[in-house]
């Protein structure tokens, strides 16, 4: 099942990070897996806790990817995709605490 997948494979590139923290190519699919986790779990479950934690990873990987490797275009969209997900839900949540 594809939540397990990701749940695996995410398990495994945090592991190999640990081995090889100065991996571009590990980062960046250490990203994917949990980019791909945050949007399946909003999807299941809506905006939650669990989905912002999994954007939270995956942007802290894209991160760690472009500092390894300035020029990287795909990791900066995706570093932008997870911050707009965050921040949207912030916001959200102060648009329903001032009402």
């Amino acid at each position: 099942n594809g939540p397990a997948l990701y749940a695996e494979a995410c398990r495994m590139y945090d592991q190999f990070l640990e081995i090889v923290p100065s991996s571009h190519v590990g980062s960046f699919n250490c990203g994917l897996a949990y980019i791909s986790r945050a949007r399946l779990s909003a999807m299941a479950c809506g905006e939650s806790a669990e989905s912002d934690q999994f954007y939270l990873s995956a942007k802290t990987r894209f991160e760690q990817c472009i500092k390894l490797r300035p020029s990287d275009k795909k990791a900066q969209r995706y570093v932008d995709e997870c911050a707009k997900a965050l921040s949207s839900k912030e916001e959200s949540a102060s648009a329903t605490s001032v009402e």
